[in-house]
């Protein structure tokens, strides 16, 4: 597996070298990359969504580590600089997780259960103070797929800062690798780290 090791780098330095190392990989060859800072970290995942890489993420001790599988002649002429973007100044995070777990909300009659948790997402971009981060497992995970009613939202929150995880193992289990359009695929490790160190967990 090649590596590029982005640490100590600021945008776009990071996205131009995992773009190099991608054009580089040979065919069934995965590139690892390591970034140690949340801002690069947000620009090259967005990077990669936007190239429909396929990637997983890792929390380390003091980095992240993304393992990307993907030939480099997928990518676009998009210049590094236009995924350069900052989280604006003026965003309020709250100290609390979403955890979505299912598609439905409560217990009950599933058609008002998903009426219920469509409705609960798309709040969440009103709220004073967005989440620092969703995590989606079970079949939390379809909320992220092309079809789900609150993908935009997921989208949105992306775009406005807050991470969104996607269990790993779930979108196995359910056969929807390469299909979620939200999201960074996270493995449980990751996903009980942002649990365990929010303030409040929210599971609606």
């Amino acid at each position: 597996m090649k590596t590029v090791d982005a640490r100590g780098m600021l945008c776009p330095r990071p996205i131009i070298e995992t773009k190099k190392g991608l054009k580089a990989l040979l065919s069934g060859e995965n590139l690892k990359v390591l970034i140690d800072n949340e801002t690069s970290l947000g620009n090259v995942c967005r990077f990669l969504k936007d190239n429909g890489c396929e990637y997983t993420q890792t929390k380390e001790k003091d980095h992240w580590s993304l393992t990307v599988s993907v030939s480099g002649s997928q990518l676009s002429d998009k210049p590094a600089e236009d995924y350069c973007e900052l989280i604006s100044p003026q965003m309020n995070k709250g100290n609390y997780v979403v955890a979505l777990t299912s598609e439905s909300m409560g217990q009950g009659d599933e058609s008002l259960g998903k009426r219920l948790m469509t409705s609960f997402v798309n709040i969440l971009t009103e709220l004073d103070h967005l989440p620092s981060a969703v995590v989606c497992y079970n079949s939390g995970v379809k909320l992220a797929l092309p079809e789900s009613p609150v993908v935009d939202t997921l989208r949105e929150l992306e775009r406005r800062g807050v991470e969104v995880f996607i269990c790993g193992t779930c979108i196995d289990f359910f056969a929807i690798k390469g299909k979620t359009v939200s999201g960074v695929i996270a493995d449980m490790y990751l996903i009980a780290g942002k649990l365990s160190a929010a303030g409040n967990v929210i599971k609606p």
